[in-house]
């Protein structure tokens, strides 16, 4: 039986400190921090939980730093470059703007299930933007997915800044699926498998109305 001294004591104090949820005030005089001000959000929480709540669909204007405000919803692309910014004006360079590559299937992602089904697939490959602070995933897309379910989905991954996000995200994913499609050996072109992508994603949109 151990001594009481050879017992390893708890640091609750610790556990308390590692569970705390990553947040600072928006205190910066910048275009989107006074912006969400304006609405009565005061920290990065709160604008994360904000832009979370908000429908999925695509932006108009992709390119407008104030897209999801002005549309008033957004995809995982445009929300995570808003926080992104908003971190950047705020002068908090741990938010990390992640660009990532994972395998969408019928467990993270359900609405897609007829999609892949009805194409014999058993998941595709799918350009995912996040944010990464102190390596923890933080994806405030607004889809339900697991940030753990993300990790563990992952096929690469790259940081990436706000203005490489469209044309950059495009040319990557597309690239990585011709690269699959042919160590796959699947009966689909590049054009076909995207119009397969095209469809999970209106599925997604579908489910979010």
């Amino acid at each position: 039986m151990k001594k009481h001294s050879d017992i390893k004591e708890i640091d609750f104090n610790a556990i308390a400190d590692a569970e705390k949820v990553f947040d600072f005030d928006l205190t910066s005089g910048a275009e989107l921090s006074s912006l969400m001000r304006d609405r009565g959000i005061h920290t990065f929480q709160e604008a994360a939980k904000w832009v979370e709540s908000l429908p999925y669909r695509r932006n108009r204007d992709k390119k407008s730093h104030t897209a999801i405000l002005d549309e008033q919803c957004g995809t995982c692309s445009t929300k995570h470059v808003f926080l992104k910014r908003l971190a950047y004006e705020n002068r908090r360079p741990e938010v990390r703007l992640m660009l990532g590559i994972f395998k969408m299937d019928s467990c993270n992602t359900p609405a897609i299930a007829p999609v892949l089904k009805k194409f014999k697939l058993k998941y595709l490959p799918e350009a995912h933007n996040y944010l990464r602070v102190h390596g923890q995933i933080l994806d405030f897309t607004g889809l339900g997915m697991n940030e753990t379910d993300l990790a563990d989905s992952l096929l690469t991954e790259r940081e990436i800044s706000p203005y490489q996000n469209t044309a950059y995200k495009n040319g990557m994913h597309r690239t990585y699926l011709v690269r699959w499609i042919r160590k796959k050996r699947l009966p689909y072109s590049r054009l076909g498998i995207w119009w397969i992508r095209e469809e999970c994603i209106e599925a997604l949109g579908q489910e979010c109305l």
